[in-house]
């Protein structure tokens, strides 16, 4: 993938920036943290990435999403990756059904928790 023009595909063949494509690019680590502010296109790019690891994921191990409450894994993350407008012909390949416990995505099982409650809240 090209990150030099302003606006590059990635490999789903989907429109990003130039700062989205070197964040997909760069986000090699185990943990990845997308920073910047709001509607900078970081959940998009993450969305691809985390699209990226799957399809090439071993076999072997669990997937596991997880958020501050299943909603809000729904509405910030599957909402948006089973969207055609962002990410094109493999928002089909996005199976969920909201508040359930698991996932289908590009044939994968992928578990949907909500992280414990703060107990200082």
């Amino acid at each position: 993938m090209s990150i030099a023009s302003p606006a590059t595909t990635d490999p789903f063949g989907i429109p990003l920036s130039a700062k989205q494509g070197r964040s997909i690019v760069q986000s090699t680590a185990r943990i990845n943290v997308w920073e910047g502010s709001i509607r900078s296109g970081k959940t998009v790019a993450s969305l691809i990435r985390w699209l990226q690891y799957i399809a090439a994921a071993p076999e072997r191990g669990e997937l596991v999403m997880i958020g501050k409450t299943i909603r809000s894994v729904f509405s910030n993350l599957f909402l948006p990756l089973m969207d055609p407008e962002i990410t094109g012909p493999y928002a089909a390949e996005v199976h969920y059904t909201a508040n359930a416990p698991y996932a289908t995505i590009l044939g994968r099982r992928v578990h949907v928790l909500a992280a414990p409650p703060d107990p200082m809240r």
